[in-house]
């Protein structure tokens, strides 16, 4: 029928995910923000800083669900224009659920976002290949570009905090 998503499914991806979450949220020990990397298990980490390929470093404060939503944009093929969820899909219709662990934990987002791009940028000027979306997670920045980004991320949560959403 038109207009109906197409689950993909696969015995037992329910649970497994649930339990992946519960797992991941343990992982942020009561922080408020994490920040956390996605892992390719059908790919080593060349480099050997992780147990898989890292394909994906993101922040969250509700790390839990953001797991789960992963998941499901990915199995329902809810994507839009994330190659995150690509990349996650086309593992599921191999069988593979993709791990995710948090690398990171902070008490305040300003932190937490600043660290989640100082982290991809390590891995990107490793050569690691990011799907990351946004332009200073998908790109090699140079050490004055990484001042101003981290300017800007202090910026917006300096707006936000005073309300300017």
């Amino acid at each position: 029928m038109a207009g109906m998503r197409k689950k993909h499914t696969r015995p037992g991806l329910h649970t497994i995910i649930e339990d992946m979450a519960e797992r991941v949220g343990q992982q942020a020990d009561g922080a408020t923000h994490v920040v956390y990397v996605i892992l390719d298990p059908t790919q080593p980490d060349p480099l050997g800083q992780f147990k898989a390929l890292p394909i994906y470093v993101g922040v969250s404060r509700r790390i839990r669900r953001r797991v789960k939503q992963h998941f499901r944009c990915a199995a329902y093929n809810e994507f839009g224009n994330k190659v995150i969820y690509r990349r996650l899909r086309n593992l599921l219709l191999q069988n593979v659920v993709a791990e995710i662990e948090v690398i990171e934990r902070f008490d305040t987002k300003l932190d937490a976002m600043i660290a989640e791009t100082v982290h991809a940028q390590r891995l990107l000027k490793a050569g690691y290949i990011l799907c990351n979306r946004w332009f200073f997670q998908r790109y090699i920045l140079t050490e004055r570009e990484m001042e101003k980004v981290v300017d800007r991320i202090r910026y917006a949560a300096a707006m936000e905090a005073a309300g300017w959403d």
